[in-house]
């Protein structure tokens, strides 16, 4: 019989077995419905490698870099037609408010953790959890690496993220649904009459698919685009003391984008199909996360004890707070319609599960009019705010 010693020896030698074992229960986790709500993969992977890196077992840092490059050039493929169209005159109103809502949660988060004295990492992860925006956890945690700290003190705020980040998480998300299904009836808003109009003068824009007869992934594409990209992400502008620069994680990001839109203006530049597209950011992000949660599960329990309530209540302020502010500034100073600008609202923060509560309360696909540009632009500009974050807590 193996003695649980022998278990926990093989685990340290060969840590490539919790990874496995943290995919494989986090996504059964994240499928598990609760009252009608779901966790969703990153978050039960998450919580599941937690659990396992009580182990202490020693993570690589290159699987997790190379994972989350995968990750991010995928979703700045996916997202780069609607992005660089975007720059165009008819969607300057929801570039504005794209910006307005990303500058609104990072000023929020700096506030909050200047004010709750949260170090770089639990701001961070407070950011990525409260927005849901996990791809701050990659860029946060590669500025982590460049701070002149010891090896010790970058675990730590490596932990101090990921534990923030879980916390954070779910509120991000239940209670975003919560929020959107009130907002409505506070504004007095019937969602179904305003699609109804909407939909009588509106015609929803649809990308058309380019045909890729072999159904094969481009991947010479895939490599270079990680390669300049990783090499983009070097160059830095010092402001003061604050380094100015993509990461690797926004170097990629910004080649994934265009890539991307250069791969619908050619379509012989290269294809990533859409299941290969689903595979690449679901299996990256969440290897990248299961890396996380092990590295970061022998701080995680004293974090949570320290900090575990006032991150809660910070995360749900700094969930509502852009929310609120960029709808006021939305209706008042933008003037958008109700519908598409609750629909924008979304795309900024990067909240699909409640884009999918407006569309059921209008009972029409009439919000996700307002969602493509404000989303492309959010995953852009909050996957920056974690390189920035960091800086901006001392």
């Amino acid at each position: 019989m193996v003695a649980f010693h022998d278990i926990v020896m093989i685990c340290r030698d060969h840590p490539q077995i919790l990874i496995f074992l943290s995919l494989a229960i986090g996504y059964y986790i994240g499928q598990l419905s609760i009252f009608g709500f779901t966790l969703g993969s990153t978050a039960g992977v998450l919580l599941a490698a937690l659990a396992f890196g009580q182990i202490d077992v020693t993570i690589t840092p290159l699987i997790k870099d190379v994972a989350f490059a995968l990750f991010i050039f995928t979703i700045g493929y996916k997202v780069g037609p609607e992005f660089f169209g975007s720059l165009k005159k008819d969607g300057f109103n929801y570039i504005v408010i794209s910006i307005f809502f990303a500058v609104a949660g990072l000023i929020t988060a700096v506030v909050l953790g200047k004010l709750l004295a949260f170090d770089q990492g639990t701001t961070a992860g407070l950011l990525a959890g409260a927005l849901t925006q996990s791809s701050i956890l990659g860029t946060a945690e590669e500025a982590i690496r460049n701070l002149s700290i010891t090896a010790t003190q970058q675990k730590v705020l490596a932990s101090d993220m990921a534990v923030a980040y879980a916390i954070t998480y779910i509120f991000g998300v239940a209670g975003l649904i919560l929020f959107y299904k009130i907002v409505p009836r506070i504004l007095g808003l019937n969602l179904k009459a305003e699609a109804q109009q909407l939909d009588a003068t509106l015609t929803p824009k649809k990308l058309v698919p380019v045909a890729n007869p072999d159904g094969a992934t481009n991947m010479i594409m895939l490599g270079f685009g990680c390669f300049l990209g990783s090499l983009l992400g070097l160059f830095a502008i010092y402001v003061g003391e604050i380094p100015l620069t993509l990461g690797m994680g926004g170097g990629v990001l910004l080649l994934g984008l265009l890539f991307g839109w250069m791969q619908l203006k050619y379509p012989a530049f290269g294809v990533i199909p859409d299941e290969v597209q689903w595979l690449l950011t679901s299996l990256g992000l969440n290897l990248f996360i299961a890396c996380v949660g092990l590295t970061a599960g022998p701080k995680a329990i004293d974090a949570l004890q320290a900090q575990g309530i006032s991150l809660f209540f910070a995360g749900v302020a700094l969930t509502l707070i852009p929310h609120i502010l960029s709808l006021v500034f939305g209706m008042f100073f933008l003037r958008l319609n109700p519908l598409l600008l609750l629909g924008a609202l979304t795309g900024a923060g990067t909240a699909t599960p409640a884009l999918n509560v407006l569309k059921n309360e209008a009972n029409s696909a009439a919000p996700a009019l307002g969602y493509t540009i404000p989303y492309a632009i959010g995953n852009f500009v909050l996957t920056i705010w974690g390189t920035l974050i960091v800086h901006l807590i001392k």
